[in-house]
């Protein structure tokens, strides 16, 4: 799945060719985007092709510019879609928000980004997001949570926080960077 106002890596034919390959590994989601942001991934990396690896990715990486999804992976995502109460990436891309029963690959390099995260884009482009608003507003509408609810929430943050820090052992904090233009 590709959005219409990405930039593609000059590998990404390459790519392509190797992905028959890729449907043999256990993934639900590749993730084949960057935003430019550092995210957690497995310290584990299997070789995708030459010059690019694919890891499990383990925190946030938001965006839906750019992703491959298995057959399997489609099952799952139809499943956590029966009720959309959040954006689509938050739902594949953030453990916290849904993608925790998602088996989601990063590749690294990238072979895609959006123009706008290369800078090149101001608001008037014709290539200028007109999702992003409703985005924004979306999440504006989620309800903080109140009484017994925040109460829960803020009891168990200490224990998450000790828990993301023994996980991270095995991870590293990376940014991902976007293949040659």
């Amino acid at each position: 799945m590709l959005e219409d106002d990405v930039r593609l890596a000059e590998d990404f034919g390459s790519a392509l060719k190797a992905a028959k390959d890729w449907a043999l590994l256990p993934f639900d989601v590749i993730k084949i985007e960057t935003m430019g942001q550092r995210v957690w991934v497995s310290r584990k990396k299997r070789p995708a092709f030459p010059g690019h690896a694919l890891s499990r990715l383990r925190s946030c990486h938001q965006g839906t510019a750019g992703y491959i999804v298995s057959r399997e992976g489609t099952r799952r995502l139809l499943d956590l879609t029966t009720r959309m109460d959040r954006a689509i990436d938050d739902l594949m891309f953030d453990a916290a928000l849904g993608s925790g029963s998602l088996d989601v690959l990063q590749l690294e390099p990238a072979l895609c980004i959006q123009e706008m995260w290369l800078g090149e884009l101001d608001e008037t482009s014709e290539f200028a997001s007109s999702i992003e608003p409703l985005r924004l507003s979306l999440r504006e509408l989620r309800r903080k949570r109140k009484g017994l609810a925040k109460l829960t929430r803020e009891t168990a943050r200490p224990f998450e926080r000790l828990y993301l820090r023994l996980r991270r052992a095995s991870l590293e904090h990376v940014k991902i960077a976007f293949g040659k233009a």
